[in-house]
């Protein structure tokens, strides 16, 4: 009975041993693979935010990322918009507006069709706005 106390008390003690080893090395890890932490106050992430137009998490994402750095910060949105841009390009753009422009005299007329993604945004006064713009800047310069 003392053996088999002793071979289980023996095997108790060697993974503690080993864990409290290998603890110390993984703290070491993680210390290094991490990032410092910035401070990121709400004037950085407002003055980015004013700059590129992204969204507030973005900024301040983009703020952590590049330590505090507004320029190195608006190049890591950059760059991300370039990929968000490139998983939008294979979305289909089915809706959108038709439009038409004849200017006085009769003697140019423009009919331009612009797409978009979603039928609200086709039917939103903002976008009846641009198409018309459109149209009318396409007759203005007609060469």
């Amino acid at each position: 009975a003392d053996e088999v106390a002793a071979q289980t008390k023996a095997k108790e003690d060697a993974p503690a041993e080993a864990k409290k080893e290998k603890a110390p090395a993984a703290e070491e890890k993680g210390e290094e693979e991490e990032k410092p932490k910035v401070a990121i106050s709400a004037k950085l992430v407002k003055e980015l935010r004013d700059a590129s137009g992204a969204g507030m998490m973005d900024c301040k994402k983009a703020l952590a990322e590049c330590g505090g750095d507004v320029a190195k910060a608006e190049e890591y949105l950059r760059m991300k918009g370039i990929t968000s841009a490139e998983k939008k390009a294979s979305r289909v753009a089915a809706e959108g507006m038709v439009s038409s422009y004849i200017h006085a005299g009769s003697r140019i007329g423009v009919l331009v069709e612009v797409n978009c993604e979603t039928d609200f945004v086709a039917r939103g006064e903002k976008f009846k706005e641009l198409v018309q713009g459109l149209a009318m800047q396409i007759a203005a310069r007609p060469s």
